[in-house]
């Protein structure tokens, strides 16, 4: 699962690169997508980034620690032999390759996460990422809570992190995925977009 950041993230960063003429690059990633950044070499390319529920997914540290054991240490890690994959149908450990679950599942079980693991050495970049980070947590996320998102977010050591708690509202609950749904267009996007166009922090 750490390929997805040494790799990945470092490719598609690099194609922006090229693609972008000059222009600056920003960077929104969503819970693993703001872990990415501190596993790529190529985090100099952004020049600020914003982070949704972007946590240290330590079973304990969730609202629902009991459901997240089963979901991930049982059910998800039976699945991933069983069958090489995990159905959509798995509420909140759904949708994902067989191996991809296993890591996850082993980083869960663990309080330091993918640190001090011997097969994510990508995790040594971390305390080199010195970009400005917008950290948005929503306040209904049972995964993300205050302490999940701030123990991963201090990883960061020389990065400039911003905190701000999301507040569901009229349009409904945030939680973990729902974000980038379209019925939060006019409630919670434009205070991202703010950012990451025109470098504007959150009152």
């Amino acid at each position: 699962m750490f390929h997805w950041g040494e790799h990945d993230f470092t490719a598609a960063a690099h194609f922006l690169k090229d693609q972008q003429d000059g222009r600056p690059i920003v960077g929104l990633g969503h819970s693993y997508g703001g872990q990415a950044p501190g596993l790529s070499t190529a985090w100099p390319l952004f020049d600020r980034y914003a982070t949704v529920a972007t946590l240290n997914g330590y079973w304990r540290g969730t609202d629902e620690p009991v459901s997240v054991w089963l979901k991930t240490q049982v059910f998800g890690r039976a699945l991933a032999k069983l069958w090489g994959q995990v159905p959509d149908s798995l509420p909140g450990a759904g949708g994902m390759p067989g191996a991809i679950m296993t890591d996850w599942a082993n980083w869960i079980a663990r309080p330091d996460y993918f640190f001090g693991l011997d097969d994510v050495p990508a995790t040594r970049h971390f305390p080199e990422v010195t970009l400005p980070f917008l950290s948005l947590r929503p306040a209904d996320d049972p995964w993300g809570t205050k302490r999940a998102v701030e123990t991963f977010m201090t990883r960061y050591t020389a990065a400039n992190v911003t905190h701000h708690v999301l507040e569901p509202g009229e349009t409904g609950p945030i939680g973990h995925l729902n974000f980038f749904r379209s019925v939060h267009r006019e409630a919670h996007w434009p205070l991202v977009i703010r950012y990451l166009l025109e470098n504007e922090y959150p009152a």
